[in-house]
């Protein structure tokens, strides 16, 4: 039976909770995606030793070193020899990461492998130029908002039926009114578009109220060392104390910069399934987006002073704050991953 291989970018946590139900944005889907057609495999368990695959790496940067050039450091190489190890001609490879689906649709029209390819794009046109992307040689492209669909499709010569947008399915649901939420607004990301500056102002013209901001090492280090005492700041922890933390917060607010692909969408959908309101400040993608739809309370400025109207108003309004809560457990419900994989399945059948 041919198998659809999900290939991952090889991460610390990945390694941790693959063979666990727990944190299936990590991987997809993968362990609830079932279909009678394919058997489903992954190629984290597939990596060399990092050194070896460092030298690997450092070789094929250079081989490669014009499509580097073009479109950013390309350096899962060791993932795509892991490949290359365990496919037959009838798999199907599931990229969830563009610098390894970009490296398959270069083997693809060099005639290395001729699989099937469904490729998941994550903000390609905000990151790289992909003048030598031949994105025929994909199967299907799929993404997570309306706006990166339309502009894939406008920029490059895809068709419509070879590219779905589907929301990033939320968590099963975790919300438990019995749990102590002494938090009042968490704020969670660790990429450049996130806009902590708002959250850390937001903090400081609330110092009754308190803040988690959750990000990486990186990010606070360039951004974040100067905040108030009424915000704490914690870096680079484990997605179980994320969820833990997530669930002793009332309000899930998300700052973020302009950009053509994401408005914090992994972080909103885990908002949701704890039952949190959710803020998010208002950037030109949801232009193309039904946001009727959605449960999120979009702030039209990024501003602290907006943000704070609407956090003051949950806060000191039950109704409204439960309102806003039983909104977005019901969207979690229904973007759930489910969903994703009877989406998936289709466009399975249709290749």
């Amino acid at each position: 039976m041919a198998k659809i291989i999900f290939l991952f970018k090889s991460t610390k946590n990945r390694y941790q909770y693959i063979n666990t139900k727990n944190f299936e944005y990590l991987f997809y889907g993968f362990n609830s995606f079932k279909n009678k057609n394919f058997n489903k495999e992954h190629n984290i368990s597939k990596l060399s030793s990092p050194a070896l695959m460092g030298l690997i790496n450092k070789f094929l940067n250079f081989i490669f070193s014009s499509y580097k050039n073009k479109m950013g450091v390309l350096n899962y190489y060791d993932t795509i020899l892991g490949i290359l190890k365990i496919r037959s001609r009838n798999d199907i490879l599931f990229s969830t990461v563009d610098s390894i689906g970009l490296l398959l649709l270069i083997l693809k029209k060099n005639g290395i492998i001729k699989n099937r390819i469904v490729y998941s794009s994550i903000g390609l046109l905000d990151r790289i130029n992909m003048s030598k992307i031949n994105f025929s040689c994909a199967d299907h492209i799929i993404c997570y908002t309306n706006n990166e669909r339309e502009k894939l499709i406008s920029n490059f010569d895809i068709k419509p039926e070879k590219i779905t947008s589907i929301t990033f399915p939320a968590p099963e649901i975790r919300h438990n009114d019995n749990n102590t939420r002494d938090i009042d607004v968490i704020s969670i990301g660790n990429d450049l578009n996130r806009n902590f500056s708002t959250i850390i102002k937001l903090a400081e013209i609330n110092p009754s109220l308190k803040f988690l901001i959750i990000t990486s090492d990186t990010i606070k280090f360039k951004f974040l060392l100067n905040s108030p005492p009424n915000c704490v700041i914690l870096t680079d922890i484990s997605p179980n104390l994320i969820d833990y933390y997530i669930s002793r917060s009332k309000i899930g607010v998300i700052s973020i910069n302009e950009n053509s692909y994401s408005y914090g969408n992994i972080t909103a959908m885990n908002f949701c399934a704890h039952g949190l309101p959710v803020l998010i400040n208002y950037i030109s993608l949801f232009d193309n987006e039904d946001t009727s739809l959605m449960p999120f309370i979009l702030i039209k400025k990024n501003s602290p002073n907006d943000f704070s109207l609407e956090i003051l108003n949950l806060l000191n309004s039950p109704d409204l704050f439960n309102l806003n809560k039983n909104k977005s457990i019901a969207y979690a419900i229904k973007n759930n991953w489910c969903t994703f994989n009877n989406t998936f399945n289709n466009i399975l059948s249709s290749l």
